[in-house]
């Protein structure tokens, strides 16, 4: 069960190994299921026994205009907010109680203290709070000198290197479209890919005259595959697809995108670490994380946990603890 199954399914979500991960991390109703029963089959039956409301849409999400598209969506509606592209923090400060004035930013220090943030090239930003949306290695770069515990535990949380390769065929190529919307492939079988996406078949607006696959390179604990160049790591893909496939075509076009450290590694002990980070957090007041580092890799994951940061800005600006939100239904709808 783990190596054929629970493996490539949580093991290609984290790029990772689940001999590493933390099941309470990653995959808590698995860990229900085990807590229910004596086993893990007997726990799924029982957890899978309750009653299941209908599904309101589909099974996968997406923005036809891909997910650049939220940024850009974000960046037009946020006309009232300044926003910069290029200009990095390189370290930030507490400033003192009762507050440090302006410098080129927001006025620092309402109710007093605040944060002053050291930017690329020298220049600094004075602000109430600090939302520090990125990955764990840049959060702790930033906070190493005003909070050396909270940066110790950042960089402390390991990240894979992962690889996408887009691949592009007529569709004459195959037997009618690909049914599915792919397939996954078990570890330490000598294969360049870890999963393989039927892109233009999981999603309704790629569908057309020619079938697109993704397909996944790379793990923490091997990243053989991204240290070939494109050439070859395209040839070692299309390789792995004439094998579980049988697709010997050649693709209209192919390309490799990469991505260096991009996937947190949620190792046993995680949850223990963000609580080990918070606490430490807890003594930089104005100062808050959110991302795929901390409670859960995933898009929707993602903006669930900005939102609670935001929420915890608003009530510490003595603001309403808790911005009401669409339902669920309507975020199904909008996405």
């Amino acid at each position: 069960m783990l190596e054929r199954l629970i493996d490539p399914l949580l093991g290609g979500i984290h790029a990772g190994d689940c001999d590493e991960l933390s099941v309470r991390a990653a995959a808590p109703q698995l860990e229900a299921a085990l807590r229910k029963r004596r086993s893990l089959v007997r726990g799924l039956r029982a957890l899978s026994g309750a009653p299941l409301q209908a599904p309101l849409g589909p099974t996968f999400l997406t923005l036809s205009g891909g997910l650049g598209e939220l940024v850009r969506t974000l960046g037009e509606r946020a006309a009232s907010v300044e926003y910069r592209t290029g200009c990095a923090p390189r370290g930030l400060s507490p400033l003192p109680a009762d507050g440090a004035g302006d410098s080129d930013g927001v006025e620092g220090g309402r109710g007093g203290g605040g944060v002053r943030l050291t930017l690329a090239g020298g220049e600094s930003l004075d602000a109430d709070h600090v939302i520090l949306a990125v990955p764990a290695f840049a959060a702790a770069a930033i906070l190493a000198e005003a909070c050396p515990a909270a940066a110790g535990e950042l960089e402390g949380i390991p990240y894979a290197s992962v690889a996408t390769i887009a691949l592009s065929y007529p569709i004459e190529a195959f037997d009618g479209r690909p049914a599915g919307s792919g397939f996954l492939v078990q570890r330490n079988r000598g294969r360049a890919i870890t999963a393989c996406t039927w892109s233009s078949s999981k999603w309704p607006h790629l569908a057309g005259d020619t079938v697109l696959l993704k397909c996944s390179a790379g793990h923490s604990a091997d990243r053989t595959a991204l240290d070939l160049d494109d050439e070859r790591l395209i040839a070692a893909a299309r390789a792995d697809l004439a094998e579980a496939m049988d697709l010997h075509a050649a693709p209209l076009e192919a390309k490799v995108f990469r991505f260096e450290r991009a996937m947190p590694q949620y190792t046993v002990g995680h949850h223990e670490r963000i609580a080990r980070l918070d606490a430490a957090l807890a003594g930089l007041p104005g100062v808050s994380l959110c991302g795929a580092a901390y409670r859960g890799v995933g898009v929707a994951a993602c903006i669930r946990d900005g939102q609670t940061a935001a929420d915890r800005v608003l009530a510490a600006l003595g603001g309403p603890e808790e911005v009401e939100r669409p339902s669920a239904a309507a975020d199904r709808t909008a996405a």
